[in-house]
């Protein structure tokens, strides 16, 4: 799944709502704290789908997510 950050589109949220246990999303994003990031990673957290991020700050809500690299 690719997450485009400049346009969050509506396919996106679609895709990470049926995303599943097998389902993989790398997430990258300066701040780590946008609200539709934080949706869409919590919907593939739920249905237990690996989420790997990248971010430049240290405290942001993907780190606390424990899934940066």
């Amino acid at each position: 799944m690719i997450i485009n950050l400049k346009h969050i589109s509506s396919d996106q949220n679609r895709h990470a709502m049926l995303s599943n246990k097998d389902s993989v999303a790398i997430v990258i994003s300066y701040s780590g704290e946008e609200q539709e990031i934080k949706r869409i990673v919590n919907y593939i957290k739920q249905k237990e789908g690996t989420v790997i991020a990248v971010t430049s700050i240290n405290d942001s809500y993907l780190r606390k997510m424990k899934i940066i690299v």
